[in-house]
């Protein structure tokens, strides 16, 4: 098995049975001819010229990341997956991408639920992850129905994560882990998450905004838009996520309010309300000095005047690895 000791070695450690069993399979849709958006293994001497990428934390979370090894990769080697070779997580996979909001969180059980992902083909192809999932992270994905010893052995995995996380002084290291504890997380015991609302980092905060609007768990509305409407809180951005996700009355009701009270609300309230079913549209007018002002309006019942939204000019946070720590 010349290319699996290779890779063992340009990897560092030994890989699960999984993989090595795939990585032996000519037949395997993973040796086939890549498309945009497909992920193949990485070739041993490209394994090699990543090593910048992976050892620079600047660029790439994965040095601060040691369970976490490069896998796969899409054909322009801009997007991998990884797989855990160690801890509570071990098997599980992750997206690691270049320019991406989709964190280190497990998207997969195993290697081959993304095989089963890959076969399935594109479920959501206007988003930013777009095969099925078994755990979402921006919560467009398609998730896939999980079966009760998955749940319990998600819950399982859930509390030893936890463990980690609260034993760790480390920043980075407690928002990574408990990003993957959100993520984790099935909708069963989805309160588990809500003390994570209180916390002071921004993604430990979004990432639960995000996954219990992709669950529709209601209760955490009022939460939501008090987080939304704080302008010194980059988790804005998710709270409205969440609400945009959630679709159910009470989140209705609160979108509603959030732009009938004329509060500053971040850019991606115009979809949050599209995704409710509200029509919301965007007209150009020219200010006194001559710049150029984008008014939205979002029509809140049929017949009625459209409503301005008070859509402020802040940017949404990126490299999640990198703002607030």
């Amino acid at each position: 098995m010349p290319y699996i000791d290779d890779l063992e070695k340009v990897v560092g450690c030994k890989l699960p049975a999984s993989v090595v069993i795939e990585a032996l399979n000519e037949n395997s849709p993973l040796f086939v001819e890549r498309d945009a958006r497909g992920f193949t293994f990485i070739a041993i001497d490209k394994y090699k010229e990543l090593k910048n990428y992976m050892e620079g934390k600047t660029i790439s979370p994965l040095s601060q990341l040691p369970e976490l090894k490069l896998l796969l990769a899409d054909d322009e080697c801009s997007d991998f997956i990884g797989i855990f070779v160690s801890g509570p997580m071990l098997g599980r996979l992750a997206l690691v991408g270049h320019d991406t909001n989709i964190d280190c969180a497990p998207l997969y059980r195993s290697l081959n639920s993304l095989i089963e992902a890959m076969k399935a083909g594109f479920r959501t192809p206007d988003t930013e992850w777009p095969y099925q999932v078994d755990y979402p992270n921006t919560g467009d994905e398609l998730q896939v129905s999980a079966s009760m010893a998955d749940i319990e052995g998600d819950i399982i995995c859930v509390k030893q994560v936890e463990t980690l996380a609260a034993s760790t002084s480390d920043p980075f290291r407690k928002r990574f882990l408990n990003s993957c504890v959100a993520s984790l997380t099935p909708k069963e015991h989805v309160a588990r998450l809500v003390p994570m609302l209180e916390s002071s980092d921004y993604h430990i905060c979004g990432r639960a905004c995000s996954i219990m609007g992709f669950y529709q768990f209601d209760k955490v509305c009022s939460k939501l838009a008090k987080i939304a409407t704080d302008v010194t809180n980059p988790a804005r951005f998710c709270a409205i996520d969440g609400l945009g996700l959630m679709k159910t009355k009470a989140s209705q009701e609160t979108l509603i309010e959030l732009v009938r009270n004329g509060t500053e609300l971040p850019g991606n309230i115009t979809t949050a309300l599209r995704k409710n079913g509200f029509e919301a549209s965007f007209r150009k007018r020219y200010a006194e000095t001559g710049q150029v002002v984008i008014e939205w309006h979002v029509c809140i019942s049929e017949g009625d005047k459209p409503q301005i939204i008070n859509v402020d000019n802040k940017s949404r946070p990126v490299y999640w690895w990198k703002v607030g720590l």
